[in-house]
């Protein structure tokens, strides 16, 4: 959920990932910045939210810790 306001687009990016680009939400007006999603990872590392709002983007990080059971075991 993005609180920003005049948010048109969400991405997702996983940094250690093959191709890091996950996912690529347009908001078009009217419609709540409101995305859920599921993705893979082979290992642990930073997965990153991207949001434009107003022609500028801005970004947040928190590092997924993944454990045997996932895609690498």
């Amino acid at each position: 959920t993005s609180l920003l306001p005049n948010t048109s687009e969400i991405l997702i990016v996983g940094e250690k990932n093959p191709v890091p680009l996950v996912a690529r939400f347009i908001i078009n007006p009217g419609m709540a910045p409101e995305i859920s999603l599921r993705m893979k990872m082979a290992e642990t590392g930073k997965v990153r939210a991207l949001v434009k709002s107003g022609g500028n983007y801005y970004s947040s990080a928190k590092e997924v810790k993944i454990t045997i059971g996932g895609c690498g075991g």
